[in-house]
């Protein structure tokens, strides 16, 4: 890496790495078709100019691509190899599709991932330049965000980048974040989540959960069982209604199972309409499950 040591690739250099790469390029009609490559990096040492933080990758390799198909491009990689310090990713994968709008202008139509590791990725963000807001980048930091993404899918309706019309098929696992404002903290979230336009369901099946609900909860609540499915839908006043199909927390202390809607989320009074059981397995523990910070005067 000594040919780039001195280089900046937006906001980053390289102080140290070695590399290798072969590539195929198809020229035709007098522009670039088709590029592929075969590459393989070993020991980097990328510094941020922003925090002047090191960040470590003990491997990156894989195959990546390039292609234009029917004016619109394409890019794309498989068998990507991250190796970290202290971890590695599983192999993974990604791809990128980019179509032409009625101006000849290239918008994001789709993009793909394999897999990421949310806490590598974030570090990476944190280092860069202005990549997200200063608030964004505060509340992320806040929440100490954990776990991964698997086969993560986004898809965005014709020449639009709105989350309005946006699609997103996600899976994760290991979740866990901190307390954040009225928002209790979670560890180790197993599910997906689906996003269509301004309706998301989301369905959560996970052992070994732990909730920290300061406002509520005296001390963390552990479940050896959590299980949720739940459609969350944007009305036209602005509002929120969410179906709880179903929702199932137990432990050796409790068996807690419960379904129904509630209407109006965000306006000062919702409606309510929750069915529920609550079954008690050692009553010398209950105090625990009880909001016993409510109770406090």
């Amino acid at each position: 890496a000594q040919w780039a040591k001195d280089e900046v690739f937006q906001g980053w250099h390289i102080e140290n790495g070695i590399g290798s790469a072969k590539i195929w390029l198809t020229w035709e009609k007098g522009a670039l078709q088709l590029v592929q490559s075969i590459f393989q990096i070993y020991d980097v040492k990328l510094q941020s100019d922003t925090d002047k933080s090191i960040h470590g990758i003990n491997r990156l390799s894989g195959n990546v691509g390039y292609k234009v198909e029917n004016g619109n491009e394409i890019i794309a990689a498989d068998d990507i190899l991250v190796d970290l310090p202290g971890h590695y990713w599983p192999l993974s994968n990604f791809y990128i599709l980019l179509t032409k709008d009625q101006h000849e202008k290239l918008n994001l139509k789709k993009i793909n991932v394999g897999y990421f590791n949310v806490n590598d990725v974030l570090k990476f963000v944190d280092s860069s330049p202005a990549i997200l807001p200063q608030d964004v980048r505060k509340t992320i930091a806040d929440l100490a965000l954990q776990g991964s993404v698997q086969n993560a899918r986004l898809t965005y309706a014709d020449g639009s980048t709105d989350w309005h019309q946006a699609v997103l098929e996600t899976t994760f696992s290991g979740i866990s974040f901190l307390p954040w404002q009225s928002f209790p903290g979670v560890k180790n979230l197993d599910g997906t989540i689906k996003l269509n336009g301004e309706n998301i369901n989301l369905a959560i099946k996970s052992q070994q959960v732990g909730i920290q609900y300061d406002a509520i909860f005296s001390k963390p609540i552990w479940l050896n069982q959590l299980s949720l499915n739940v459609d969350l839908n944007h009305v036209k006043d602005g509002s929120w209604s969410a179906t709880l199909a179903s929702m199932r927390a137990m432990n050796s202390d409790i068996d807690f199972s419960a379904s129904g809607n509630i209407q109006e989320i965000g306006k000062k009074s919702p409606r309510l309409d929750l069915k529920a059981n609550f079954n008690v397995n050692n009553i010398s523990r209950l105090k625990k499950y009880l909001p016993m910070r409510v109770f406090e005067p």
